[in-house]
């Protein structure tokens, strides 16, 4: 008998596949869309717009639906593209901003001489010991004098760590007074003494050396925004 003949007046599939056909309706008009258990045998059917491929799908997704998921991706991109434009731009636009000096900020007449140092290891406070007899007694002679505003020792808390360790400041009024001048410089001979001046020069090139590296000089100026 032909097997096709079996089936007369019934569904043009197997018994078997009438149940999973009836499991997929099911499933089809189920809110939550749960499938009961495939083989690994595809079943396709046009009456329901449905594709199921077995062991590939746990879950049902009509044709419309997916649809609007496409749709709604499509959108959401979009928006992520607009979004990320006006970003991108609103951030170049204020990157590329020209301030103008004295208008949009200021900056100081007075002048910061800072010096990095890093000092060796074990030797901060040999070296502390020494600019303190040297450095920093010509600075209170100059502070004294009026030649410069203040003076300034930072030492790092990580000593360790990067080029310096330690920064030596000095603060002027005003660039002009860097320049060399003959008679700031014999008001200040005159005060500090010549033979403390040779035994601080003789002592800072003897010892030094040993203590520490000079690694950079900056001239630096106070920038105020308004």
């Amino acid at each position: 008998m032909d097997d096709r003949s079996k089936y007369a007046g019934k569904s043009a599939l197997p018994p078997e596949a009438d149940i999973k056909l009836e499991s997929v309706q099911r499933s089809a008009n189920d809110p939550k869309r749960t499938l009961a258990p495939l083989d690994n045998h595809a079943i396709h059917t046009q009456s329901f717009g449905l594709f199921v491929a077995g062991e590939a799908a746990n879950d049902i997704v009509r044709p419309h639906e997916y649809n609007q998921q496409y749709e709604y991706g499509e959108k959401l991109m979009r928006i992520k593209s607009i979004l990320t434009f006006v970003t991108l731009f609103t951030v170049s636009g204020a990157a590329f901003a020209d301030l103008e000096v004295y208008k949009d900020y200021d900056i100081s007449d007075a002048v910061w001489s800072v010096t990095t140092v890093r000092v060796n290891a074990n030797m901060d406070d040999a070296y502390l010991e020494g600019i303190k007899n040297t450095w920093a007694s010509g600075n209170k002679v100059a502070m004294e004098l009026g030649q410069i505003e203040s003076w300034s020792i930072f030492r790092s808390d990580l000593p360790q760590s990067g080029d310096f360790n330690l920064l030596l400041i000095v603060k002027f009024a005003n660039s002009s007074d860097l320049a060399p001048n003959k008679e700031r410089y014999d008001a200040f001979m005159k005060e500090f003494g010549e033979a403390k001046n040779k035994e601080a020069t003789e002592y800072s090139q003897k010892n030094y050396p040993a203590m520490r590296e000079l690694t950079g000089e900056y001239l630096m100026r106070e920038i105020t925004l308004k």
